[in-house]
């Protein structure tokens, strides 16, 4: 399969932040943006660990916007 893989990045409302896959079911967190990025890699690794292909990440800083009425 391979391909490209685009994980968000969030700032976790209790402290770090949390990252999440637009392509697939991939979910992790970090308490700094290093140890999310690391995190994201180890469960790439471990959600296609029966599939051979290379896979490319590419990661997107997120801000969580939020409608205020006036």
């Amino acid at each position: 399969m391979g391909g490209h893989l685009t994980f968000d990045i969030l700032p976790d409302e209790d402290g770090g932040y949390h990252a999440r896959c637009r392509e697939a079911d991939i979910f992790t967190q970090g308490e700094t943006l290093d140890e999310v990025r690391k995190n994201v890699l180890e469960a790439v690794q471990g959600h296609f660990f029966d599939q051979p292909d290379e896979y490319f990440v590419t990661f997107q800083m997120a801000e969580e916007r939020v409608r205020v009425p006036a």
